[in-house]
């Protein structure tokens, strides 16, 4: 079975979001230049979390041994490119019910917020 380079990122993230809970992932395809951008918070796991390293490193190993013609980089908060338009998240950002899994994303706007439930979004303003 062929895999693509989305699938495989899907998946490995999502394995690397439930072996540290702690930390939150945004995944960004940038076609044009064939490229995926990971981005994972906070920093201190990121930068300093051994065993999170070790897994990153096992990820970008198997990524470049499968698709040579695709480029990845994981940043954090702090790096100098940005995710500009996550399509995929995992992470702390996703509470899961027995109906279900409910996916939050906050954005902080003045006072406003926005939730995001599945395809439906509500947006409170204070």
């Amino acid at each position: 079975m062929i895999i693509t380079a989305k699938e495989f990122l899907i998946d490995n993230l999502n394995w690397l979001s439930e072996l540290f809970p702690e930390i939150h992932i945004r995944y960004e395809i940038r076609s044009n230049i064939n490229s995926h951008i990971v981005e994972v918070i906070p920093v201190s796991v990121f930068n300093n979390n051994e065993d999170y390293l070790k897994a990153e490193i096992s990820i970008e190993k198997q990524f470049e041994r499968l698709f040579p013609d695709e480029d990845i980089v994981f940043i954090s908060e702090d790096s100098l490119t940005k995710i500009k338009n996550a399509g995929y998240e995992f992470g702390n950002n996703q509470m899961s019910f027995d109906t279900g899994l409910l996916e939050t994303n906050i954005i902080f706007s003045g006072f406003d917020e926005e939730f995001t439930a599945g395809e439906t979004n509500f947006a409170l303003a204070a």
